[in-house]
């Protein structure tokens, strides 16, 4: 088989662990350097280089941030909280998510700022 279909299959059973989460995402991470270098796509010392990117290590520290909100009940009670705010009135709801995702947009990635206001509500 070509490196090209191995590292596609190796992507798609990645997108497959990381949206079911039958392992932990912090081990479905580390199985894409692992099954690159064991198929020999990248050699050990460049597929696990890229882990010390400052890029990497950003998202890693918004995601730990994120994740955070969830475990201590802080994404949830800001959720509820704006409901609340909002009561029945439809436009208001919408400006009042609109302040807190940017808020939080200060702290998250826009995506993870999403995904805790979704989560959330």
């Amino acid at each position: 088989m070509s490196p090209a279909i191995i590292t596609l299959l190796i992507l798609i059973g990645a997108a497959f662990l990381f949206f079911t989460e039958w392992i932990p995402l912090a081990a479905t991470a580390m199985l894409v350097p692992c099954a690159l270098s064991l198929f020999k796509i990248l050699k050990p010392t460049v597929a696990f280089s890229y882990w010390g990117d400052k890029w990497v290590m950003i998202f890693l520290a918004m995601f730990i941030v994120g994740e955070s909100m969830f475990r201590t009940g802080f994404a949830k009670a800001i959720g509820q909280a704006t409901v609340k705010a909002a009561g029945k009135n439809a436009l208001k709801l919408m400006i009042l998510i609109m302040i807190v995702v940017a808020a939080l947009s200060a702290f998250l990635n826009n995506t993870g700022t999403t995904a805790v206001f979704v989560r959330s509500s």
